[in-house]
Order: structure tokens, then C-alpha cells, then sequence
């Protein structure tokens, strides 16, 4: 079987469409179709149930996927070491993100994956949102971690991990007992505003939807600044759940809001550059490890 096959099935097995890996992959879904049907030949067994309206992996698929996964990350990584050699040098891949979002397990993720490709050297570098995209743009990082929204036909976007708004409240609060609020409920509340971009934004799109107004009492950017605030009484912050869990004290409760107000940390590359075999290696990391690309549209 051809390493290039199995590629084409850890990717159908992601998404369960054909034509959509198809159109990433740059085949005709029936090209695909017949790879996948050889594979199984193969193989002597099914590894996706279909019917005429869907597609799902079944158990002989799950099973083999652990393996072929295994097999395509070290075909991947004796490519990148035979070039290194050729190269006399190791492969290097510059990697960004904002020095906040480590509470998300970035630099544990990097460290992983350098424990894995040991042939890759990673330079990490930390800048603010708007500077790590403009590296990305300019060709001077090769992946970014990026929370904001872009355009999956101009980014190869991998999925890490999701994270949510939540209300931060003393432990006496009257919303501290309760399972979750709403923003109807916040707007009746002296609000601590948490002065970041992305943060900002989601609260105006979902106060625009539930046609909510709140008191904002003042706007603060540091989260240890607004934890002393809450503790001494001046209001109660909305905030994403890592940065609250990051920052709250044993007095304070993190209360979700409903309906809930999610946003990604995404790794990013560009689509207008030419992707180093480095960069594709750490994408298709995160991809396989954390979480699923965002497909273009």
C-alpha cells in the first residue's frame, strides 16, 4: 500500500466526507473513492459503514487508524531527517503565540512535539495578536496561535482548543449559587469589563443577539487588576474560563453564562506561501493530537 493512501484515509477519517477531503487533498472525490476501496481490498475488510447520506468510521477503521496515523507521522519524520541531513542543519519551524494564551497548554504542546521530532529545531516567539498575524503574513513566523477569526481559504487553520466567556463573582455573590447566568442577569450588575480585543468583541456580538445592554463601571486589561477589584467589591468581569481559572482566588466563583459564548485558539498557516516541511509537520500535529482542520468553504 502507498503511504500517500494512507494519508488519504487519517484524513477522510477526520471529516467523513468524501468530497471534502477530496477538494483538500487536490483529487476527484472518485480518485478518492477507488483509493480508499483498494485500501479495504487490501486489507480484507471495511474500515467506513456507508450509506447514501452518510459516512462514519466503524470499528476495523477506528483500530487501523491508531497505526495509520503512526505510520504517516514517521514516514513525515524520516522525510524531515534525511532532508536535515542533505541540508547538513536541522529543519527549523517559528512558532508564535501570545504570551496569555500559555494557559491553554501551548508550550506544553510545542514541547511534545519537539520531543517528538527531535530533526526540528522550534523558535517560539511571543508578540501581541495583530503582530504575530502580520509575522505570519510576512513570512517571518511559520505557525501562530491566533484566537480571532480569519479566512479558512487564506489559512491553514488547525483547531487546538475551545474556551468560553464566563462571569466572575465573590464567593457571597447571589450568582455564585447558581449553575450558570445569563447576560440578562449580568446586565443587572456593576461590570468589570475585560479590556482585550477578542473578549470585546464576543461580548458586543452576543449582547447584540440578546438585545442586551450592560453597565460596564469601568475597563481594565490586567485580570489580577480586576480580581482585586471584584474582591474589594467594585463589580463583578466577564472573562474566558482559562484566564479566570488562571487568575481567581479560592473567594471567587467562575459562573458560566448561557447561551454559551465560545471562541478557538486556532494554529495557523499561510495558504499564499509555500508551507515548510516543518510548518506541515506541526500542523498536522495539532491537527492529529488536539484537535480538526477548518475546512475552507
Amino acid at each position: 500500500m502507498e503511504i500517500s493512501v494512507l494519508s488519504e484515509f487519517v484524513e477522510l477519517a477526520k471529516s467523513c466526507n468524501f468530497q471534502i477531503t477530496a477538494d483538500d487533498m487536490a483529487l476527484t472525490q472518485s480518485t478518492l473513492s477507488k483509493h480508499i476501496h483498494k485500501l479495504e481490498e487490501e486489507l480484507g475488510v471495511s474500515l467506513f459503514d456507508r450509506t447514501t447520506r452518510s459516512v462514519t468510521l466503524n470499528a476495523y477503521g477506528e483500530q487501523y487508524l491508531i497505526y495509520a496515523r503512526q505510520i504517516c507521522e514517521i514516514h513525515e519524520q524520516s522525510l524531515a531527517t534525511l532532508d536535515s541531513m542533505k541540508r547538513g542543519k536541522k529543519y527549523i519551524v517559528n512558532i508564535g503565540f501570545m504570551d496569555k494564551h500559555g494557559m491553554y497548554g501551548i508550550v506544553e504542546a510545542i514541547s511534545q512535539f519537539s520531543r517528538l521530532h527531535p530533526e526540528i529545531k522550534v523558535n517560539i516567539i511571543e508578540r501581541e495578536g495583530h503582530d504575530l498575524k502580520g509575522m505570519l503574513d510576512a513570512g517571518k513566523a511559520d505557525v501562530i496561535f491566533y484566537a480571532e477569526k480569519v479566512n479558512p481559504r487564506e489559512y491553514h487553520v488547525a483547531r487546538f482548543t475551545t474556551d468560553r466567556l464566563v462571569a466572575v463573582v465573590p464567593s457571597g455573590h447571589a450568582l455564585a449559587e447558581m449553575d450558570a447566568t445569563t447576560l440578562q442577569e449580568l446586565a443587572k450588575e456593576s461590570l468589570i469589563e475585560h479590556k482585550t480585543v477578542l473578549e470585546m468583541r464576543l461580548m458586543a456580538e452576543a449582547c447584540k443577539e440578546e438585545k442586551v445592554s450592560l453597565d460596564y463601571v469601568t475597563s481594565i486589561y490586567h485580570a489580577s487588576t480586576i480580581m482585586k477589584m471584584i474582591r474589594e467589591g467594585i463589580g463583578v468581569s466577564i472573562m474566558s474560563r482559562g484566564c479566570a481559572m488562571e487568575n481567581a482566588s479560592a473567594d471567587m466563583v467562575v459562573v458560566p453564562i448561557v447561551p454559551s459564548i465560545t471562541f478557538d485558539i486556532n494554529a495557523l498557516s499561510n495558504r499564499g506561501q509555500s508551507m515548510s516541511s516543518s510548518a506541515d509537520v506541526f500542523i498536522r500535529y495539532i491537527r492529529d493530537y488536539y484537535g480538526k482542520e477548518v475546512h475552507s468553504k
